[in-house]
């Protein structure tokens, strides 16, 4: 399966670390149903048949930007650069990311050939049902830079998005942490009366080029398409995505840093480095890259990569285009990077 809009899921990697269909079209159709009804015929548990929860319970925390409801953990803060709650003495969070792509597209990926491609393990999954949605439960492990870790996922959606629910906690704090994480995925809850999403806290904001259009984002994130909706009709269109990285981040080496971190753009291959230097905006200390490089299917992109250092941790903007329109967009990449403006959180 080709993902027009795998080219910004570097975002969802940085809050989840779940890609957009890693199984591809050599996934058996048994392990990725193509459709509502498909799945509608699978037997589903209930969400409710998985822990008995009272839905007054006074630890639910309504996160409208997300449209659900979760019970934070005990210990847990609200997160700040992301929807969901953390604990930072133990490095473990509760993530909520809402994906503008159907359900049964993006549960392609959830099996263990499409999540290996991501380096994660799959443990166990069961097909459930939460408030008469389609859903999938995941207990998953992964080792990220020598560390290993667990994860509890509730996955839903519908025809028009997925809402993905992750709890992460260090595998040697399991015995500790498993239980209450465990407890706070399953307990997500659409509201009963659901607002318009907006996006909160995010602290920046930009001025969009007229040639790029607000999109419904996946996390606390800005997005742009060319026509401000997803998917993205062509692998080439462009693309553009700003995001608050999710922890406080030691950097040394500025310059170091933003070439490793455009290296780890999802299902993208760097190839050359074109433009390199240091800027400076709205006072933030930043490096910013153009290199040219390719997706995983061979489509030939050019990547602008801002990196901003901002108060411990760091503001990424990428805008990636095919090289054919190179030339039309990256000016509006350019100046939408520029244009970045801190505003109170």
């Amino acid at each position: 399966m080709n993902c027009p809009w795998k080219h910004w899921s570097v975002v969802i990697l940085s809050l989840s670390l779940i890609a957009c269909g890693g199984g591809g079209d050599d996934q058996p159709e048994s392990a990725s149903p193509s459709s509502p009804q498909e799945i509608q015929r699978k037997e589903r548990t209930p969400i409710s048949s998985l822990q008995s929860l009272d839905p007054d319970d006074p630890r639910y925390v309504s996160l409208p930007e997300s449209r659900v409801r979760v019970i934070r953990p005990d210990g847990f803060e609200d997160a700040a650069g992301f929807y969901g709650f953390q604990q930072a003495s133990t490095g473990s969070s509760v993530m909520i990311a809402t994906l503008p792509a159907p359900f049964a597209e993006t549960s392609r990926g959830f099996t263990p050939a499409g999540l290996a491609t991501q380096g994660i393990e799959l443990q166990s999954r069961k097909e459930i049902d939460v408030v008469g949605a389609n859903g999938v439960f995941l207990n998953v492990e992964q080792n990220a830079k020598g560390i290993d870790f667990e994860k509890w996922i509730v996955v839903f959606g519908d025809q028009d998005e997925t809402t993905i629910v992750t709890g992460t906690f260090l595998a040697e704090k399991s015995s500790e942490l498993s239980g209450p994480l465990r407890e706070s995925v399953l307990s997500v809850r659409p509201e009963l009366k659901p607002t318009k999403r907006t996006l909160g806290g995010l602290g920046f904001e930009l001025s969009a080029a007229d040639s790029l259009k607000p999109a419904k984002g996946i996390g606390k994130m800005l997005l742009y398409t060319k026509d401000g909706v997803v998917p993205m009709k062509s692998p080439g269109d462009p693309a553009f995505i700003a995001a608050p990285s999710i922890t406080a981040v030691p950097i040394d080496d500025l310059e170091s840093y933003a070439v490793d971190r455009l290296n780890q753009t999802a299902k993208t291959k760097i190839g050359e480095i074109q433009e390199r230097g240091d800027v400076e905006v709205d006072g933030l200390e930043g490096y910013e890259i153009v290199a040219t490089g390719e997706d995983d299917q061979g489509t030939p992109l050019v990547i602008y990569q801002m990196l901003l250092l901002n108060d411990g941790s760091y503001i990424l903007m990428q805008g990636l285009v095919g090289d054919s329109l190179a030339d039309r967009y990256l000016p509006d990449f350019k100046a939408m990077a520029r244009s970045l403006r801190r505003t109170q959180k």
